[in-house]
């Protein structure tokens, strides 16, 4: 019975072992790209900054179209890493790693 106690307890924590070395590579790649939404994010701000009347609407459009996708991307990679570490038995090893959840990025234009 022992040996079973001790195997189950190996399992799990291989188990979270592989969620959380997952956890880590997304948040490696949220880095990345949390730097280029905000890169493309602050240019579209300076370009409504500069341009009040902004009669450029494509110039407009072409921003949101390059940010979109990046910031997609983005909520999709903040989303797998929130689940990554908060599924058992990997939010053991994540809340012992002080392991926080991330917010997604917000694209509208205020």
């Amino acid at each position: 019975m022992a040996a079973f106690i001790i195997i189950v307890l190996i399992v799990l924590f291989g188990t979270a072992l592989l969620v959380l070395l997952s956890a880590i590579a997304l948040y490696a790649r949220l880095v990345k790209l949390r730097a280029t939404v905000s890169f493309l994010w602050s240019n579209l701000r300076t370009l409504l900054g500069e341009r009040h009347d902004l009669t450029d609407k494509t110039q407009l459009r072409e921003f949101e179209d390059n940010i979109a996708p990046v910031a997609s991307d983005y909520n999709a990679a903040v989303r797998d890493y929130n689940i990554a570490i908060e599924t058992f038995p990997a939010q053991i090893l994540a809340k012992l790693f002080h392991m926080k959840k991330v917010g997604s990025f917000d694209t509208t234009i205020s």
